[in-house]
């Protein structure tokens, strides 16, 4: 009679899906204007110009006597730079830590923490050209009067959503 040792090796493995995610690509046109001019549109400063504003702020042109519009373009791997007017050359940059009305989008400022903003101008099939912009706390645009911010979606709250669209200049 002959003995024999049977060693049976059993493995189980479980998995746990906590969360799903579906990812949707698309490819836009990614074209580089030398020099543009950013319109707000969509809520109540639709069709309105970006223009100076005091405390490093851009804000939307109206009134009877607006600041003068403001020239952009993009620097060093998209970053949204400022051409004319008391801070130009400067970088757009946006506050981490502030939300809400307080994701300004500010250009020429010297405060610690802030964030460089980088843009893209896509062109659509249509002939209009949006600016895709990321800041420190997200990619919406919006108003809470006539101040540009730049946040995230929560970020927005009741203040106006719209969309930054590029216009070049000669």
């Amino acid at each position: 009679m002959t003995a024999t040792d049977t060693i049976t090796n059993t493995a189980t493995e479980t998995s746990t899906i906590t969360e799903q995610t579906t990812v949707f690509t698309a490819t836009s046109a990614v074209i580089a204007i030398p020099t543009f001019t950013v319109y707000a549109i969509g809520g109540p400063n639709n069709g309105n110009p970006m223009s100076n504003a005091n405390g490093n702020i851009v804000r939307n042109t109206r009134g009877t006597s607006p600041p003068p519009v403001l020239q952009f373009t993009t620097v060093d791997i998209n970053k949204l730079q400022v051409l004319n007017g008391p801070y130009a050359g400067s970088i757009g940059k946006t506050d981490p830590n502030a939300s809400g009305s307080g994701a300004a989008l500010y250009f020429g400022s010297t405060r610690a923490g802030l964030v460089d903003t980088a843009c893209q101008v896509t062109y659509k099939s249509d002939g209009t050209c949006p600016l895709s912009c990321q800041a420190a706390r997200g990619s919406t645009s919006f108003d809470c009067g006539a101040i540009w911010r730049i946040g995230s979606d929560a970020d927005v709250a009741n203040c106006n959503r719209f969309v930054p669209y590029a216009v070049g200049t000669a």
